[in-house]
């Protein structure tokens, strides 16, 4: 079975859940409160249940998503209650969409279809004192596409509304588009469309767009586009060679005027860190319409606390799984690196740090010090994990010095035994390493920490077992060592 991703299925037996409370931007008197929670009832079937709320109406919507072999269902309803003196306190309003398509096979065509209805003055509620009484309107709106080859593509859609007014209206958009690849990093774009309104004219749009990237820079990215109305839109998107590429963007709207529209000139820019993201844009537009320039500027910041384990770090925003890597006291202020699949590392120094995991297949993580001296290691060096939907890991570890021995191997009779080599097990009976005597018996270890180890020579010279504990200048001198000789011999 293949089922679209659009249709926003859960896992089976996953919750997601949303809560959000405010005020209008423009009216901040205006207070606006939203929840709501979707269940993966089975991998194919999820429920979902909405609320909204503001001052003068509150609405309740329900939703069905369900998969199946012939494609992807998804069934809305709402029911609206106004107390705000309007014709209609009770209103309603549901629809029905429909996705089909095939990943596993591109040049496949997908389709979809939806049909949607709202009774007079069904409208969401929203943080604005003063709201437009829609009429009862219905909708329904198809798209169909797919490949010619692996170089072109099309597309087809087309929306009908009535809108069950005094007189009643109809509109209907059809459109039609083109997609060839000029060369591995250059596309073209022709699309074509036509409205029609009931007691108007229709309105034919022709637009040819043009994209083209740079294959020995990625992010580098240019793209041009031409309405048959004389506008012109100009966009570039590349990297500054700093903090690790910032990525910046520019468009150019109408640069030269002489059309109705106005004219508009963009930047946008950000970058993100361990704790946060920050990002901004600043714009003007002038020309056409507008009686005098005019400008904006915005500047956004996100962060985040992350839970896991009964640890939190503050990161940059996280939308899925993630991981909380947290040194333990052992570590100080030392400068801990983490790092997931090899991938950027993350720098802390005794504090708590996240990070994302962007896939469901299994993950490697590691811990290591890059400042520190060569006997001091990871006591969890590494760790492997497989993420759920949206599930939260705890990596906790620290440090611990290691260091080496030196002993001489003798016999009973206080003879040194030259030349043989041991393994070197741990108290658990692994593998750690092999030394070797020289000619006069001595043997070495090294990478040691405290605890219990055992040295298996050959079996006709038997175990040594030792119990190390470092005194803290890193060198332990074992002096003569004998080994037991296994039973039997």
């Amino acid at each position: 079975k293949y089922v679209t991703v659009e249709t926003g299925l859960l896992v089976g037996g996953k919750t997601d859940y949303g809560l959000s409370a405010g005020v209008g931007r423009s009216e901040p008197d205006q207070p606006f409160i939203s929840a709501y929670l979707r269940h993966g009832l089975q991998p194919y079937l999820t429920i979902v249940g909405n609320v909204q709320a503001d001052l003068r109406s509150a609405l309740t919507g329900i939703g069905i998503v369900s998969g199946t072999g012939i494609g992807g269902f998804i069934l809305n309803a709402a029911a609206l209650t106004a107390w705000d003196n309007r014709d209609d306190i009770f209103a309603y309003s549901a629809d029905l969409e429909y996705n089909f398509a095939i990943p596993a096979k591109p040049q496949a065509s997908d389709f979809g279809a939806s049909i949607g209805y709202a009774s007079r003055g069904f409208s969401a509620p929203q943080p604005i004192s003063s709201v437009t009484i829609p009429e009862a309107h219905f909708t329904t709106s198809g798209h169909f596409g797919g490949s010619f080859s692996k170089t072109a593509s099309y597309g087809i859609s087309g929306q009908w509304k009535r809108v069950f007014s005094t007189p009643r209206s109809d509109t209907a958009t059809f459109a039609l588009n083109f997609g060839f690849a000029l060369s591995k990093n250059t596309a073209m774009t022709i699309g074509s469309g036509v409205s029609f309104a009931t007691s108007e004219t229709p309105d034919f749009s022709l637009t040819f767009s043009l994209n083209a990237s740079d294959p020995h820079k990625p992010g580098r990215q240019v793209s041009y586009s031409q309405p048959n109305d004389g506008t012109t839109s100009i966009s570039y998107n590349d990297q500054l060679p700093i903090m690790g590429g910032i990525g910046y963007g520019i468009n150019i709207s109408n640069p030269i005027g002489g059309v109705s529209k106005y004219s508009s000139l963009a930047f946008s820019s950000g970058f993100d860190t361990q704790l946060f993201t920050l990002s901004g844009s600043a714009g003007m537009s002038y020309g056409g319409p507008l009686s005098s320039p005019n400008g904006i500027l915005a500047v956004n910041m996100g962060t985040a606390i992350s839970f896991a384990g009964g640890s939190f770090a503050i990161s940059k925003p996280l939308h899925d799984s993630f991981v909380v890597f947290d040194p333990d006291r052992t570590t100080g202020k030392m400068p801990v690196a983490f790092a997931v699949d090899a991938g950027t590392r993350l720098m802390s120094h005794g504090l708590p740090v996240a990070a994302p995991l962007g896939s469901y297949r299994k993950q490697r993580l590691s811990m290591d010090f890059p400042e520190a001296d060569a006997d001091v290691s990871a006591t969890i060096p590494y760790i492997a994990l497989l993420p759920g939907y949206r599930s939260g890991f705890l990596f906790k570890a620290g440090l611990e010095r290691r260091f080496y021995a030196t002993g001489y191997l003798v016999d009973s009779a206080g003879a040194p035994i030259t030349l043989v080599a041991g393994d070197i097990l741990q108290a658990d009976g692994s593998l750690m390493n092999q030394t070797f005597t020289d000619d006069t018996g001595m043997f070495q270890l090294f990478g040691l920490t405290n605890g219990t180890y055992s040295i298996a020579w050959p079996e006709d010279i038997g175990v040594s077992t030792l119990n190390l504990n470092d005194d803290g200048d890193g060198l332990l001198e074992l002096g003569e060592i004998t080994a037991t000789p296994a039973a039997g011999r």
